[in-house]
Formats: structure tokens, C-alpha cells, sequence
């Protein structure tokens, strides 16, 4: 039901004032509510900008590297002139997760009370003592108590302030969760979004690297940069719009029993989170579309894909973001077959393009990452035999064609004796066939990812079928195949 605006009121007024502590809450909870005193828009301000800047800095001091993805599609909608509240959503790392994310917003917004986020946060962690009280208060932090349902007095505030056309942040998942896989949306986002006088436009968010500088059940629970090895990765998605939702759901409410309606709203509140979950998982779906790649196979394919769609720029991210998706060992395996993947796929992809994504990689790695990786090349004239070399090419030629070999063989043969015996000798010989790294199979998902982005539907049909020879399963081929779909998507995007 649309909300009535005095219960948040009454809420307040049936906080307990036994103690200096429980007066101190109950005060600036009221004066958190209204905001309308002389003093707090000063007040807060200070605070909130004060504490971005520090955020800002902390960024640049604590980390090795920041990587901010589409940060612009969060604040074009928060710089223009709207007519309708914000909500953004993310996922949850750290107990430090907000403020520190907020250090990647730009200075021009730090001390613009329109531009500033109201947040929900823990209660029992943030609200602890009378001057704590003040400060998050003025910090426009909501004081949450966890287990108290979506009517608390959180929501009520949120609600209010999104009434008042600001921009509140949640993090949904309602509490912090270091697991690769995120936790299923609490309902209370989805009451605020469709419980507002004018539905907010929703604007989700991913981030990972917080979790490395504050890890759960630590000692001294405070932020431990690390600038030679933390990196923040951001990813901002398109904003969403639930208003026709909404409206669906105001019209059909108003023709329901009061039984029926309690069942649609929980129906549609349900269908929102769904939403927005779906959508934060859409933003990570990479290890969604390759998830039955294992790791750090699917992210080899991916970097293989980016070098085949000339996004080095990917490459870049991908690798910041992998130093947090993987452990040491994996990272160096990581780093190790995506090296080989496009050293193979020169023979596909060409060598410009291998040499800006290689170094794209390369420069993305951290160093103690690099101290581990091999110093001097496997490939060398000692290694080289020439009928050896050219029958193992011959066999891998073989495995991917099989019957077809042989008519592909006459074919190019015709075209150019030259031709088929560098693509049998070099290319398979010496380079493809070369599984000291990178196995056959892999090899073939990868090919498979360079292929995609270069529209060569003949060679890729072949290649999907030479992997499946070569052990891939059906489904290990239609994910490196939405692998490279999902990175066409994004560099397009990128250059557009």
C-alpha cells in the first residue's frame, strides 16, 4: 500500500528513551527524517563531502589501480534535471564498502547536496554511541536494523527521502557477503521503489576489491590498503525503470479485496528484486556465460575474444578484475595460458592486434604476479625439428578436420602449395599444436572466441565442430561461443 506519511513518525515516537544512548538515536533519527533544521544542510554537507574527498584520496593512496567502468550512466542521471528520485543497488564486499566506493565519484559532485547518496547501514555497527549517532546521521546513513522486516523505520526514511526526490543507495543483499556467488535480494528495496510518489529510476552497480582490504573477521576490523597489489573494479549498468510496473500494479491494486492486494504486493515486490538481481548478475555475467569453462578458462577465452574485437581496453579490465576473482596461483595460470592463447591466435587474429592485447594484459598484471611467471621462451632452435613439427601439425590438422581433411587439404593445395604447407607446418606444426601450455581442446576454445568477433562463419562452424573432436562438450563450446557473443556486445558499446 502506498505509504502513510506520519508512520515513520510514529515509529519515533515509540523508540525507547531509557538511556543518554537510546535519547541521542531517537534525536537524530527524528532530525534525520525531517532535515529541514538551519544547521544540518551545512552540517551534512560537511560531512559527507568531507568524507568523499577522504574517500578520494584513501583511492588513490591505498590502491594499486582504480578501474571505473560506465561511471557516466550514474552520474548523467544524477547531474541532470530530473523530475524523479534515485535508487542504486549493489553488491556488498566489506563493511567499508560505502564510503569508500563513493571516492570514485567525480570532485565536481562531492559537496552537492543533490548529488550526494542517502544509504541504508547496520544499526548495531554504525550507531553505537551518541557521537557515532550524529556523525552517521549527518553522514545520511539510515540506521538498519537487520531482521526487522521491510515496514522498519529504515524503509520509512528511505521512502521519505526518496519523496523528497534524493538518491538512496542499497545494498540488498542485507548483509556483507565475500562469496563468488551473490545472495538473493531482501524485499525492503523493493517497497521503496514501488511505494514512492514518483518511482525512482534504478540504476545498478558491481564492484569488486573491498573484500581484500577489509576481510571479515579480522582482529581489528579497519581497512588494510594495500597500494602495490589492491585494485578496485567498478561497473556501473544502464539505469532501469520500473514506473510502467509500478502503474500496472496501482491500477490492478485498486480493484482488489484487501487480502488480494497484500498478495499482489508481495508479488510484484518479488518481481522487482528478481529484476534487479538479475541485473546485477548481468553486469558479472561474464563468469555467468563461461561458467561451464572453470577457471581461469573462461577468462582466457574472453581475453582471446576482446584481442579478436580490437578492445585491448577490456583486456585491461578484465585482468584488474581477475587479480580479485582469483587466487595467486590461478591469477599466474591466468596470465600463463592467456599469453599462449594469443601467441596461438596470431595465426587467426593477426599480429597488431595480439601485440596491443598482449601488452594490454601484460601491463595490467601486478608485479608479484610477473616475479612468477617464466623468464625465458620455450620456443628456441634447439626445439625445432622439422619432420616432427610437421607431423604433429599434421595430426592436430587431423583431429579438428578428420574426414574433411583431406578435401581441405586438395582445396588449398590448389589455391597455393605455399599456403597449405605454412598453415600445416607454422601455424599447425609449430605454433598450434604446441599443447606445452594450452591443450588441444583449449586451444580450440579459444579459437573458438577469436573466431566469433571475426565474422568468418565457415571457419567458425568448423572450429565448433574441431573442438568437440578434440574433447570439449557441447556445453564448453556454446560458452566460449556466448563468451565471445557478450564481448562483441561490449566492444561495440565501447566504441560507441
Amino acid at each position: 500500500m502506498i505509504p502513510d506519511r506520519s508512520r515513520a513518525h510514529e515509529l519515533i515516537d515509540h523508540l525507547p528513551r531509557q538511556t543518554w544512548h537510546e535519547r541521542s538515536f531517537a534525536y537524530w533519527a527524528e532530525k534525520q527524517l525531517v532535515a529541514n533544521d538551519s544547521w544540518w544542510k551545512p552540517l551534512s554537507t560537511a560531512v559527507v563531502g568531507t568524507a568523499t574527498t577522504t574517500m578520494s584520496m584513501f583511492l588513490r593512496l591505498g590502491f594499486r589501480k582504480v578501474v571505473v567502468d560506465d561511471l557516466h550512466k550514474l552520474t548523467d542521471v544524477l547531474e541532470r534535471e530530473r523530475n524523479r528520485p534515485i535508487v542504486t543497488v549493489a553488491n556488498h564486499e566489506s563493511t567499508a564498502d560505502d564510503p569508500i566506493i563513493w571516492g570514485v565519484m567525480p570532485a565536481r559532485l562531492w559537496w552537492k547536496p543533490d548529488c550526494t547518496r542517502w544509504t541504508l547501514g547496520a544499526r548495531e555497527l554504525l550507531y553505537k554511541h551518541p557521537i557515532l549517532n550524529a556523525f552517521f546521521a549527518l553522514g545520511q546513513t539510515i540506521p538498519t536494523v537487520r531482521g526487522d522486516g521491510i515496514y522498519q523505520l529504515a524503509v520509512e526514511i528511505g521512502l521519505r527521502k526518496l519523496n523528497e526526490n534524493k538518491w538512496v543507495h542499497v545494498f540488498p543483499e542485507g548483509r556483507v557477503n565475500q562469496e563468488a556467488q551473490m545472495l538473493r535480494f531482501k524485499w525492503g528495496v523493493g517497497r521503496m521503489i514501488m511505494e514512492a510518489e514518483r518511482t525512482p529510476i534504478v540504476v545498478p552497480m558491481f564492484f569488486t576489491g573491498t573484500k581484500q582490504i577489509m576481510p571479515l573477521r579480522q582482529k581489528v576490523p579497519v581497512p588494510r590498503p594495500n597500494p602495490l597489489k589492491s585494485t578496485l573494479y567498478m561497473k556501473v549498468g544502464d539505469a532501469m525503470d520500473f514506473a510502467p510496473l509500478v502503474g500496472e500494479w496501482k491500477a490492478a491494486r485498486a480493484k482488489l479485496s484487501s487480502e488480494e492486494a497484500v498478495r499482489l504486493d508481495e508479488q510484484v515486490r518479488i518481481a522487482i528484486v528478481d529484476q534487479l538481481w538479475g541485473s546485477m548478475y548481468n553486469i558479472s555475467q561474464l563468469n555467468a556465460a563461461g561458467a561451464a569453462l572453470g577457471l581461469p578458462l573462461r577468462y582466457v577465452v574472453a581475453v582471446t575474444a576482446m584481442a579478436a574485437a580490437n578492445a585491448p581496453e577490456l583486456v585491461t579490465k578484465l585482468t584488474c578484475a581477475c587479480e580479485h576473482l582469483l587466487s595467486a596461483s590461478e591469477m599466474v595460470q591466468f596470465v600463463e595460458l592467456s599469453r599462449e592463447s594469443l601467441l596461438k591466435m596470431v595465426t587467426t587474429i593477426g599480429t597488431p592486434r595480439i601485440i596491443n592485447s598482449t601488452a594490454a594484459l601484460m601491463d595490467a598484471v601486478p608485479e608479484t604476479i610477473k616475479e612468477r611467471l617464466p623468464k625465458t621462451s620455450l620456443r628456441c632452435k634447439d626445439d625445432y625439428n622439422y619432420d616432427a613439427i610437421r607431423q604433429r601439425g599434421l595430426d592436430m590438422w587431423k583431429g579438428v578436420y578428420s574426414k574433411q581433411a583431406e578435401k581441405l587439404e586438395g582445396k588449398i593445395g590448389g589455391w597455393y602449395p605455399d599456403l597449405l604447407e605454412v598453415i600445416q607446418t607454422d601455424l599447425y606444426g609449430r605454433i598450434l599444436s604446441d599443447c606445452r601450455i594450452l591443450d588441444a581442446k583449449s586451444t580450440e576454445l579459444c579459437t573458438i572466441g577469436a573466431l566469433f568477433p571475426s565474422n568468418v562463419p565457415a571457419q567458425l562452424k568448423s572450429h565448433v565442430i574441431g573442438a568437440g573432436r578434440l574433447g570439449a562438450s557441447s556445453d564448453e563450446i556454446e560458452a566460449a561461443k556466448a563468451i565471445a557473443k557478450l564481448v562483441c556486445i561490449q566492444a561495440t558499446a565501447l566504441r560507441d
